[in-house]
């Protein structure tokens, strides 16, 4: 798959704009980028954000685009992406991670998947995720929309079904890494 012709979607709402700055770099790697401009705050900001995502979901779904990268405005470029890669048969692949731990099950870990990837177990990380195909985005819509009846954060759902959806992680690093107050857990490499 030539890297360009992945579809990117970012989630962007009205009022950060100086992130929407931040986040034009994606069009020097994408042909086809979408700011997804989510603006409907609830007091709840664990809702909020996970409905924010559900959002983005229903708009890559609409569109019917595969693959399609689902990316946070405070994503930030952390190791070069190939011009080209391989997908798995899997759901889900993870361009970002994260080491953080917060007891959600057993510890983060990673399994060999095959000569490019790693297989994911239990990682909190939601702010970079390629979606191969429409089967993956119903999967990743399931944990979220389990995660908003828990009010419970979108990605610790994400983490606890990791053991029944094959994520996998690029074999030698991450691509992107969150640039904000979790910047130390996810500049994370494998």
């Amino acid at each position: 798959m030539e890297t360009r012709k992945v579809r990117c979607y970012y989630i962007n709402p009205d009022r950060f704009e100086e992130r929407r700055k931040k986040m034009e770099y994606l069009n020097e790697l994408f042909d086809s980028v979408h700011r997804v401009a989510f603006n409907e705050a609830t007091d709840n900001r664990i809702q909020t954000m996970t409905l924010a995502h559900l959002y983005a979901l229903s708009e890559i779904e609409r569109d019917g685009v595969f693959p399609a990268l689902l990316l946070e405005d405070d994503a930030a470029i952390l190791n070069n992406i190939p011009d080209n890669f391989e997908i798995p048969k899997c759901d889900l692949i993870y361009w970002g991670g994260s080491t953080y731990n917060c007891a959600v099950k057993p510890d983060l870990h990673f399994d060999d998947y095959d000569k490019n990837y790693k297989r994911v177990f239990y990682m909190l990380s939601a702010h970079a995720i390629l979606i191969p195909h429409l089967e993956g985005l119903k999967k990743l819509q399931k944990a979220y929309e389990d995660a908003l009846s828990r009010n419970i954060f979108n990605d610790v759902c994400l983490a606890n079904t990791s053991w029944e959806n094959i994520l996998l992680a690029p074999r030698g690093g991450m691509y992107f890494y969150q640039d904000d107050y979790t910047r130390e857990v996810t500049t994370m490499n494998i």
